[in-house]
């Protein structure tokens, strides 16, 4: 099966955002195309600083993944990078190669990905505490992921016929994501920094900064508040602020720590959970 059509995935996204939200996407996607054809054939130099050839952001579905997509996108249109992204939806790609550098995005990295690349190579590794990450993961494939495959309608509608306790189970035992973040080992990769989702929540405007520090990325205050603010929660949901719950929305919460409103520590799932992902928590440097 093919990606979901324009108008079937039109269809979802009034069903679970509702007409609102879907018009404003809609302006959103009209807006960053007009401003996208404007910077891809006016912009002329990138002089104010030397540029890596190659960036790199590895990231993993649930990990706040459009949020550093959307950010990133800005970030390259203005200063004059290629944009490519490699796995995942490739909406919003740019990757003319009419520019000396380009932001590889890996969208659903494996450790792999970073084994073949130069030690010297500069990018980031986004991760979020993987109890919040199941959470995430459970009402978006219940609820709002466009599924494409077979695999992910039967675990669409199984989700939707058991208990949410059940349902976390299954997720935790079956979702890629867990497999995929573990066995990451940077000790020895200086250019590739470690940024958690919950830093980013807390203060998006130091850790950006200090992002862009680390990749020797220089933007002015105008550009780079700019592109926080068209990758911010409320832009990107139309009119919802952070923690502001809508459990039909790819864009649930925007809020860290909320795996305990669904999975209490005495409960069975997350006693199942720790059995199964205790020792990558420690490894990612959560409890």
């Amino acid at each position: 099966m093919g990606n979901p059509s324009l108008l079937y995935r039109s269809v979802k996204s009034i069903e679970n955002e509702g007409v609102s939200t879907f018009l404003h996407k809609g302006r959103r996607y009209i807006s960053e195309r007009l401003v996208e054809f404007y910077y891809l054939n006016m912009h002329t130099s990138s002089a104010d600083n030397v540029l890596e050839p190659n960036y790199y952001y590895f990231g993993h579905p649930k990990c706040a993944t459009n949020w550093i997509r959307s950010f990133l996108y800005h970030l390259c249109l203005r200063k004059g990078i290629n944009y490519e992204v490699h796995g995942g939806d490739r909406s919003k790609v740019f990757s003319s190669r009419r520019f000396e550098s380009t932001f590889n995005l890996y969208v659903n990295s494996l450790p792999e990905h970073i084994e073949q690349l130069d030690k010297n190579s500069k990018g980031f590794r986004m991760i979020r505490d993987p109890r919040d990450l199941l959470i995430s993961a459970y009402f978006s494939w219940k609820n709002s992921h466009y599924h494409n495959a077979k695999r992910q309608v039967e675990i669409r509608e199984l989700l939707q016929r058991c208990s949410m306790e059940e349902g976390l189970i299954f997720l935790m035992k079956d979702f890629d994501s867990f497999k995929a973040m573990k066995g990451w080992y940077l000790t020895e990769r200086p250019g590739i920094r470690m940024v958690k989702y919950e830093d980013l929540l807390a203060d998006s405007h130091r850790e950006f900064r200090a992002l862009l520090d680390h990749l020797d990325i220089s933007v002015s205050e105008e550009i780079f508040e700019s592109c926080l603010a068209k990758s911010s929660f409320t832009a990107m949901t139309g009119k919802r602020s952070k923690g502001v719950e809508n459990k039909h929305s790819h864009y649930r919460k925007g809020v860290s720590g909320d795996w305990i409103n669904y999975m209490p520590r005495e409960s069975e799932p997350y006693a199942r959970f720790l059995e199964l992902h205790g020792q990558l928590m420690t490894e990612l440097g959560y409890e």
